[in-house]
C-alpha cells in the first residue's frame, strides 16, 4: 500500500480547492500523483468528482502543512491514509483508498481532456 494525502489548498485570492495526492506503483522514489478536486472526497456522501491532473509533488508534502513557497498560498492536511493502484493506464485509474479509520473506498477515473500536464479526469466511487 502507499500513502495519500488530502489538502486544503488555500489560494492568494482566497480560493480554495482540495490537493489530492497519492503514491504510485513501485518503490518510493519518485513524485506523488496529483489531482485538484473540489470536492472531499474522503466524506462518504462524495460519490464522484472531476478532477485536474497536476505535476507530480515532493513526497514532502504527505506530511507538510502551512505556507507554499513562491507565494503559492498555504495547505492544510484535512485526510491522510492509504492507497492501492489497482490499473493505471493513459485513459483509466483504478484504485482503493482508506482515510485515517474511515472505511476504503474503491475509485475509477476516466481521463476526459487537456494536455497531458493539465488533463481532466472523472472519478466514480464504486459500490
Amino acid at each position: 500500500m502507499g500513502a495519500c494525502v488530502l489538502l486544503e489548498h488555500t489560494l492568494p485570492d482566497g480560493s480554495v480547492h482540495f490537493d489530492w495526492l497519492f503514491e504510485p506503483d513501485g518503490p518510493p522514489l519518485g513524485g506523488l500523483l496529483s489531482f485538484r478536486v473540489q470536492e472531499r472526497m474522503d466524506q462518504p456522501g462524495c460519490t464522484e468528482v472531476r478532477a485536474l491532473s497536476r505535476p507530480d509533488h515532493r513526497r514532502a508534502y504527505l506530511e507538510f502543512e502551512g505556507e507554499v513557497s513562491g507565494g503559492r498560498g498555504s495547505v492544510r492536511r484535512i485526510a491522510a491514509g492509504e492507497c492501492v493502484i489497482t490499473e493505471r493506464t493513459d485513459a483509466r485509474l483504478d484504485l482503493t483508498v482508506a482515510f485515517g479509520e474511515g472505511p476504503s473506498a474503491r475509485w475509477v477515473g476516466h481521463r476526459l481532456y487537456g494536455p497531458p500536464e493539465a488533463m481532466w479526469w472523472h472519478f466514480v466511487r464504486q459500490r
